[in-house]
């Protein structure tokens, strides 16, 4: 999410995630990696999250599901314009990792 939009980070979908809600009816516990922290979702669960910031979401595991496609992921955050307007500050990308 972050830098989506090449070097400004201010086009595509550039901007930063604070809230997720994560729905798992694929028949087995899944694995979502969150800035690449696995985070496990139960079958039949509807897991929020919004304990800090972050860029990436990735569906890591589904294996043995029923239903792998009964995952659904809902990302919830800024885009970068809106957060330089609110802070009244400047994004410094090249100091983001």
């Amino acid at each position: 999410m972050v830098g989506g939009g090449g070097s400004t980070g201010m086009g595509n979908t550039s901007g930063v995630g604070f809230d997720m809600q994560i729905k798992n009816n694929s028949g087995v516990t899944i694995s979502v990696g969150i800035d690449g922290l696995p985070v496990p979702v139960l079958d039949g669960e509807l897991q929020s999250i919004s304990v800090s910031p972050y860029d990436t979401v990735a569906i890591l595991s589904t294996a043995g599901a029923v239903t792998p496609n009964a995952v659904q992921i809902y990302l919830m955050g800024l885009q970068m314009g809106d957060i330089e307007a609110y802070t009244n500050s400047k994004a410094d990308f090249s100091t983001w990792g």
